[in-house]
């Protein structure tokens, strides 16, 4: 009886070591597959003479090396023409990112644009792509903060300016926006919504000095401005009337403005922050916007490799 099991024990471990063995056998060259697989949403339609390009980046005696892996575009709805892509093994083996960018149709360019929207780390069999990947905008969307205070004419009870900063008195003020600078061709642009208007607050790069607009002040009465993006919305640039405006119920606005080519439509739309001035306002009073980062662009990227049977 012991011999039996013996002999079954040794049979089951052979069947074992052959069924392992069978397991490991090496595909055919042409039977094997080196794959990335796309999950996005967010992107939009580009319109018909541009075209999304997915590239491999990698370092190569510490030169930045990019591959192109395949092209897409999306419909009216953001679905992906294609989300499967082949990929040359050794490549996949190198790569430590994987970018976006935004290219004429039907070009086959040798390296991406400077039009580069969205990147994934590769780490392992996968990544997740994002704005704020190192290789773009390099922050995490996701902690930032975002404040600002109102400000009114002297005399008056009307709330005629916003400011992205915060801090009680002129001395302790900061800004009020968590936000690195700006990459080349990158931007951010801050506006309000009375009503049925909305008024642009200027386009910054940098959230921690004054932004390159100051277009509604009012020389007969002045109103303080301040060190950081801003405005003092006071008198129609247009006509040169005062401008019949109370920003309290204003609804608030920070977008994050990525590079597009003249030949694209908008990729997407990146609201930063958002948020409703109060009824109540009071000025040297620092009020939150929302992060309203859940809403950007996104997904993964999966690497399917399948060497052997």
């Amino acid at each position: 009886m012991k011999q039996m099991a013996i002999i079954g024990m040794t049979l089951s471990v052979f069947l074992f070591l052959l069924n392992c063995e069978k397991k490991a056998e090496l595909l055919a060259p042409q039977n094997q597959e080196t794959k990335v697989e796309l999950a996005l949403t967010g992107l939009n339609n580009l319109g018909s003479n541009a075209q999304y390009n997915l590239w491999a980046i990698y370092d190569s005696s510490k030169v930045e090396i990019a591959r192109l892996l395949g092209q897409f575009t999306t419909d009216n709805q953001g679905v992906l023409s294609q989300t499967v892509f082949d990929v040359n093994l050794g490549i996949i083996q190198r790569t430590n990112t994987l970018v976006i960018s935004i290219e004429e149709a039907d070009s086959i360019p040798p390296e991406p644009s400077v039009y580069r929207i969205i990147a994934a780390k590769l780490k392992a069999n996968g990544g997740s792509f994002s704005v704020g990947d190192d290789y773009l905008l390099a922050f995490d969307v996701t902690q930032a903060n975002g404040y600002y205070q109102i400000s009114k004419p002297q005399g008056s009870d009307s709330v005629k300016g916003i400011w992205f900063m915060k801090g009680e008195t002129d001395t302790t003020k900061e800004a009020g926006l968590e936000l690195p600078e700006a990459p080349v061709r990158w931007s951010y642009n801050g506006y309000v919504i009375v009503g049925s208007d909305s008024f642009p607050t200027g386009v910054f790069t940098k959230p921690g000095i004054a932004d390159g607009q100051n277009i509604y002040g009012d020389p007969n009465q002045p109103m303080t401005t301040y060190p950081f993006p801003g405005e003092n919305f006071q008198v129609d640039p247009q006509t040169g009337n005062s401008l019949n405006i109370d920003l309290r119920g204003a609804e608030v606005v920070v977008e994050i403005v990525p590079p597009v080519p003249v030949f694209a439509e908008k990729p997407f739309r990146l609201i930063m922050f958002k948020g409703t001035i109060p009824a109540n306002a009071a000025v040297n009073t620092t009020y939150q916007l929302t992060n309203n980062s859940a809403t950007f662009p996104g997904g993964t990227a999966s690497v399917i490799i399948k060497l052997f049977e």
